[in-house]
């Protein structure tokens, strides 16, 4: 039984280590293999064009194979809406990171996928030092955003798995896991290269934007006319 144990444990330990080598591996190197949002192969140029055509509606999410190295693929749409129960939603998030919310409340969520390539602290390690890097800049957007849109209240959420070693009991702690993948299964369902962004407001509607994107220039989207672009019987 002891054998058994010590080589079950063995097994998980190569395993993740394997993983965690192919990501480092692949996380600066060029993408070798090029698909389109149904799994065909393209050409660089091709998926390129593809992907930089705004009308197309897609961005990418890449990943690392064992075989094949880097892939690139195409995956789409780069915004989405969603309509939800803003109460259940707002009690969700109040018990995702311990705090209480008034009812007015609207939420930017950033939102960072497991095993994502873009991700400096790739392979899902973000200790309290990779934190406290990433910190020195969102801080200062999220206080920005903050104080220009009434009621919007900042976080950031990672994909269950990814080791977040932050502070949850601090009052001024915005980085937070989402335990259960909730918000991935509700919001979150493209898993995008840098990650994706998502606004909620209290009448329970929610923008999702997919991809790279400045968290500022999402806040944008709450000014009443680039909002009703999205939602216009608001």
């Amino acid at each position: 039984m002891k054998y058994f144990f010590f080589l079950t444990i063995s097994i998980l330990i190569v395993s993740c280590s394997s993983q965690q080598d192919l990501g480092t591996r692949v996380l600066h190197q060029k993408p070798k293999i090029y698909l389109d949002e149904y799994g065909n192969k393209l050409k660089e140029n091709e998926f390129q064009e593809r992907w930089r055509n705004k009308e197309n509606n897609l961005t990418r999410w890449d990943y690392g194979t064992s075989d094949s190295g880097r892939v690139a693929k195409l995956v789409g749409p780069i915004y989405s809406r969603h309509f939800a129960t803003y109460s259940d939603l707002k009690e969700k998030l109040q018990i995702l990171t311990g705090r209480n919310f008034p009812d007015d409340a609207t939420f930017l969520l950033d939102y960072t996928y497991k095993d994502d390539l873009c991700s400096e602290s790739f392979p899902n390690n973000w200790n309290k030092a990779q934190i406290k890097r990433r910190k020195s800049f969102t801080s200062e957007w999220k206080t920005s955003i903050e104080k220009e849109y009434d009621n919007v209240i900042v976080f950031h959420f990672f994909e269950e798995g990814i080791p977040l070693k932050n502070d949850i009991a601090s009052p001024d702690e915005y980085y937070f896991q989402d335990l259960k993948n909730f918000l991935k299964s509700n919001m979150f369902l493209t898993p995008s290269l840098c990650g994706s962004i998502a606004l909620i407001k209290p009448g329970g509607q929610i923008l999702v934007r997919n991809g790279e994107y400045p968290t500022e220039f999402m806040a944008q989207h709450l000014r009443p006319e680039n909002w009703k672009l999205f939602f216009p019987q608001e």
